[in-house]
């Protein structure tokens, strides 16, 4: 079967985004030192170029600006230049004034007069060439300043989309995964495909769980699968039991109502349609039994016994039946009592099924073997109705829930039952005519013994030849009464 299969470092999908926020936050220190130390040494470079080699010991300018209130002041302002201790030029405001619209003076940090002052700006503004490169090194810094800002703009949309994608990758994908199987699930209306998913803990348990879905799904479609061909399987069986003694009480009857026998043979006639009659009733009491045992609301009418006395009983009424009909009998059952929780009328049912299968089926002069014990050493799983020796269980939780059983046995030593019918004997309407050529039977009896064993809590099923030393062994486990 294929799978869908996605590889990634295993962890909780908690750290695996908080992992992320912290790599995200970490590229975004980083990026801040690149761009700090980029715009210092182009600015650096660009003091180099327009300051170091050629400024002035001062320089002075006046312009207007307008307040937040609406009001019109002008700014007088000095600059003076000095070498730093690196030996370039460093800047610093000497004299600065702010006049009102009126021309008042609003703020001034040095007792210099307006004239003065103006004198000073006229001085400065004197050398063009200096003005212009001082202008031009402003522009220059503006640019350098919003480059600045559109790379570390930039840089967080890249970094961000870095680790959206790394978190799609980690979230999203099997996210994907899971919708691409359950596309593929209705465009091919076949059984979904199972994920083979490494990565964190969280979406691991997704995967898991929509595992274990497609894992029922396939079981729930092999089941209905075989409950299909069990339902066609059982209406061509009705319908082929049923048309034989149909057929044989319509030719019969036909034939008397023609006149087409003799009186002599009318009798025989009867007796035949007689006898097919009470065939075809016991085909439908069959039928009707085993409904009534699919019903849900079958319930059985279990009392508290012993178990061995009740099956000595039962073997003792049909001891002499058997011993008529050719049949030996072998019968280990122990004196002391052994107790359980059963519905006597079902039971007896199944041992009916089981020993008329052996006298249906085989020769005379088979010997048939019925045996009971108490043993510890089976215990049966309640889950999976699964039997098997406690020293050979594994300590699962299913295994801890069960109980020791009471195993009966049902055996014999004739012809024996072929493979191809041995693994479907317990399903409706199979027959070992393959292999004894009988032609006798419904093929319901040993599914409906299934079902009583089964809503007994109990299991039952055909032992394979290397388990047993008879040709033929049927072994029933039902729970000791607690």
């Amino acid at each position: 079967m294929k799978a869908f299969a996605l590889n990634n470092k295993r962890g909780s999908l908690y750290f695996l985004i908080m992992r992320g926020y912290l790599g995200f936050i970490s590229g975004t220190i980083l990026l801040l030192l690149c761009l700090y130390f980029g715009n210092y040494f182009a600015t650096q470079k660009l003091d180099e170029k327009y300051l170091t080699n050629a400024y002035y010991d001062h320089y002075a300018y006046e312009e207007d600006f307008v307040t937040e209130d609406g009001r019109k002041n002008t700014l007088m302002i000095e600059y003076r230049y000095t070498d730093n201790e690196d030996g370039y030029p460093d800047s610093s405001i000497k004299y600065m004034t702010i006049l009102d619209e009126n021309g008042e003076i609003l703020y001034s940090n040095s007792d210099l007069s307006l004239d003065k002052f103006r004198e000073y700006i006229n001085e400065s503004q004197d050398d063009s060439n200096y003005v212009s490169m001082f202008r031009k090194y402003k522009e220059i810094k503006t640019r350098i300043d919003t480059v600045t800002a559109g790379f570390l703009v930039v840089g967080e949309i890249l970094l961000m989309l870095f680790f959206v994608f790394r978190i799609n990758k980690s979230v999203l994908r099997p996210l994907n995964l899971l919708k691409n199987a359950m596309e593929n699930f209705k465009v091919k209306e076949d059984k979904l495909e199972p994920i083979s998913y490494t990565g964190p803990k969280e979406l691991e348990e997704i995967c898991g769980s929509y595992n274990d879905m497609a894992e029922a799904l396939r079981k729930s479609d092999e089941e209905r699968r075989r409950l299909e061909e069990g339902r066609q399987r059982m209406l061509a069986g009705i319908s082929h039991d049923l048309k034989t003694p149909v057929t044989v009480i319509q030719g019969y009857a036909n034939a008397i109502l023609d006149g087409t026998i003799s009186p002599q043979k009318e009798l025989t006639y009867v007796e035949t349609i007689f006898k097919k009659s009470q065939v075809l009733s016991e085909l439908i009491n069959t039928f009707h039994e085993y409904s009534r045992l699919e019903h849900p609301d079958f319930v059985l009418k279990k009392t508290r016994g012993d178990l061995c006395e009740y099956l000595r009983e039962y073997i003792a009424n049909r001891y002499d039946e058997l011993d008529i009909a050719g049949f030996e009998l072998e019968v280990n059952i122990p004196d002391k009592s052994i107790y359980a929780v059963f519905d006597q009328l079902e039971l007896k049912r199944v041992f009916e099924n089981l020993i008329n299968n052996t006298i249906r089926h085989n020769p005379k002069g088979t010997t048939i073997y019925v045996e009971l014990e108490k043993s510890d050493s089976l215990i049966l799983s309640s889950q999976y109705n699964l039997y098997s020796h406690r020293n050979n269980i594994n300590k699962t939780a299913e295994i801890q829930k069960a109980s020791p059983m009471i195993r009966i046995l049902f055996g014999d030593d004739g012809v024996g039952i072929s493979d191809d019918v041995r693994k479907n004997i317990f399903d409706p309407f199979v027959t070992g005519d393959e292999s004894r050529k009988s032609g006798n039977g419904s093929g319901l009896g040993l599914a409906i013994s299934k079902k009583i064993i089964e809503a007994h809590g109990g299991f039952i099923h055909l032992r394979e030849r290397s388990e047993t030393d008879h040709s033929t062994e049927y072994e029933i486990l039902l729970p000791v009464e607690g």
